[in-house]
């Protein structure tokens, strides 16, 4: 998977249960991508809903938390880091996954300030494997760099219904225990 993607020509249709793009035109038909769980599976209204929701949740923890940064990784964080992050002026961390290529750094942030403290965004945990991925990498890019490690201050879940996992709090593969925020 690279950095951007390329959507089929029009006429052309992704069909999710084989996913791969037909030549098939189609005039009635839309083109369409479906998921059946995370973000993707909500209406944009139930998702705008769902974002004003985490806004003022994230608000609010930043006060008590005091983090200045949200780390994130893959589409379902994106989805919730982007739009928080304009609304409440907050830089995002972007934590590519292993599989992804592209041009830039296995770690980025929008801004050129110190991030001590940060907040973990997705919308559930299934593992935990993703949430330790992104604490792993943003550890080991300030050991990289001899900077001092920041502090995950937490992890918010903005779809925690549609989580497997049922503990309030996550264990990191360095031992560290992280609280976990819902709605």
């Amino acid at each position: 998977m690279g950095c951007s993607a390329t959507l089929p020509a029009p006429g052309f249709r992704f069909t999710a249960e084989s996913n791969i793009v037909s030549k098939k035109k189609s005039s009635t038909n839309p083109l369409k991508f479906y998921s059946s769980y995370g973000w993707t599976n909500l209406t944009t209204g139930a998702l705008a809903s769902r974002m004003q929701t985490a806004t003022e949740r994230i608000k609010a923890l930043r006060k008590k938390l005091k983090f200045s940064a949200m780390a994130f990784t893959g589409s379902s964080g994106a989805a919730i880091a982007f739009i928080v992050g304009v609304a409440a002026q907050i830089p995002i961390i972007y934590v590519r996954k292993d599989d992804e290529s592209c041009h830039g750094n296995r770690v980025e942030c929008n801004t050129d300030k110190d991030i001590q403290r940060y907040l973990i965004v997705d919308d559930f945990i299934s593992s935990g494997d993703t949430i330790r991925g992104i604490y792993d990498k943003i550890q080991a890019r300030a050991r990289d760099f001899n900077y001092k490690e920041p502090t995950c201050v937490g992890i918010y879940l903005y779809d925690a219904a549609d989580s497997s996992y049922s503990s309030s709090t996550i264990k990191m593969n360095d031992n560290k225990v992280i609280n976990i925020f819902t709605p």
